[in-house]
């Protein structure tokens, strides 16, 4: 996976208006059950390391570096360290599955030609109102359009969602529909998204239509990870933001330092002093 690019700076001087940027399935608890884990393993001190610092005060803390100097160290690390490394992987492949995504390797430019995701899906709950949803993906993508179209209506009918309220639900059709939600390459992103200046990094909501940006889907945004945010937290914001635009909701400004962002803050780009969020209801 690339480095994430540094979107605050480029779109530090743009007035972007209704421009955003903008996660999608409610995530299952394995990654932070492995990223908690993690964290435990690296924060609890072994009997091994009470017994090194022993050594060291003794003296015989030689014997231990004339082991390390041999390899012992080295092999249990190789002993530990492939066994993590493989579960973290399986893990971020279950998640990119579940988004949709079958390959790592997203094109700046594509087909230029969406393809409808075929079928229907009633709404999960009764509503005040039902929204009718179409998912298109450009062709050329390395994405799943079922298992994206599922992970995007999973979202929106999530009971943190817009229709959290009893409000709104959403319901998917390949035929006519109230809005649409698109998977495009940068290229495609910024003639659908046209006259927002999205520069192939972001994504908008505009004229019926939630353009999200694949590289933006693929590998998340530097501002929401590096604040603690999880990609599929960041997919989950990405597809209720920009529909949020398609409810009519502007964008917002974090509130207080330390909060919950909400979701119309632009946290692609910067969070302002809040804390990730991907839900209306928070």
């Amino acid at each position: 996976m690339g480095a994430v690019p540094p979107l605050r700076a480029i779109f530090g001087m743009l007035a972007i208006g209704a421009l955003t940027v903008g996660v999608a399935v409610p995530a299952s608890a394995a990654p932070e059950a492995v990223a908690s884990s993690v964290a435990a393993t690296s924060a609890t001190p072994s009997r091994t390391d009470a017994a090194s610092r022993t050594d060291a005060a003794s003296g015989t803390g030689a014997a231990s570096r004339t082991n390390a100097a041999s390899g012992t160290g080295a092999a249990r690390a190789k002993l530990a360290l492939p066994w993590l490394r493989t579960s973290v992987e399986q893990v971020l492949r279950a998640e990119r599955a579940r988004a949709g995504l079958t390959g790592t390797d997203i094109p700046g430019t594509a087909s230029g030609r969406l393809v409808v995701v075929a079928g229907s899906v009633d709404a999960p709950r009764p509503a005040a109102r039902v929204m009718s949803v179409r998912v298109e993906v450009e062709d050329g993508l390395p994405v799943d359009g079922a298992a994206f179209a599922d992970f995007a209506l999973a979202v929106l009918n999530d009971e943190r969602g817009w229709g959290h309220d009893g409000s709104v639900a959403f319901a998917r059709t390949d035929g006519a529909a109230d809005l649409r939600v698109v998977l495009a390459s940068g290229a495609l992103t910024d003639a659908l998204c046209y006259p927002l200046r999205t520069l192939g990094e972001v994504s908008c909501g505009t004229a019926g239509r939630a353009v999200l940006n694949a590289e933006r889907w693929s590998q998340g945004a530097e501002a929401f990870l590096t604040a603690g945010g999880t990609l599929t937290a960041y997919r989950q914001y990405l597809v209720n933001h920009e529909v949020g635009h398609l409810l009519g909701r502007p964008h917002q400004a974090c509130p207080t330092a330390g909060a919950s962002a909400p979701v119309m803050v632009q946290q692609t780009l910067d969070l302002q002093g809040c804390l990730p969020n991907g839900w209306p209801a928070r």
